[in-house]
């Protein structure tokens, strides 16, 4: 669960954005996380997959043309579906580097389509026990 919360307070934190390339507006628009998975940092192998709950769905991240977001985040608390926060910021979107900006920290972008966001959350935890910090990929899709 810990592992879901993080990646959830992540999410609100990286996807507000504008483009960097004014050819490229595939991040404007409505977008919901639809799976998370936790990748191993030596050999890139998907250690858990987290799979969005009907809870979890009914956030969103609405991502402006001028480059202001709002999330909308819930979780459940003994099994109730509870609003878990609305945050609103800026951020920057490079598409010809694949990198998404905010406040000062860089994100790679391993896919942007028009209906799909794929993403890297960095983390300082070795959840495998390899001796190699693992990481998350988020997906989210309009």
């Amino acid at each position: 669960m810990k592992k879901i919360v993080l990646g959830l307070v992540v999410l609100s934190s990286l996807v507000s954005c504008s483009n960097d390339d004014s050819s490229n507006n595939s991040l404007v628009g409505v977008w919901k996380k639809s799976k998370e998975e936790l990748v191993s940092g030596k050999d890139k192998t998907i250690i858990e997959t987290f799979i969005t709950d009907d809870c979890e769905k009914k956030g969103t991240i609405e991502i402006f043309n001028n480059g202001q977001y709002k999330s909308t985040r819930y979780s459940t608390s003994n099994q109730d579906c509870l609003l878990d926060g609305i945050f609103e910021g800026t951020c920057s979107y490079n598409a010809n580097t694949k990198k998404l900006t905010m406040d000062g920290e860089l994100k790679d972008v391993l896919s942007l389509t028009s209906n799909e966001f794929v993403y890297v959350i960095e983390t300082t935890n070795d959840q495998n026990g390899d001796g190699i910090d693992d990481y998350y990929v988020s997906y989210l899709i309009k």
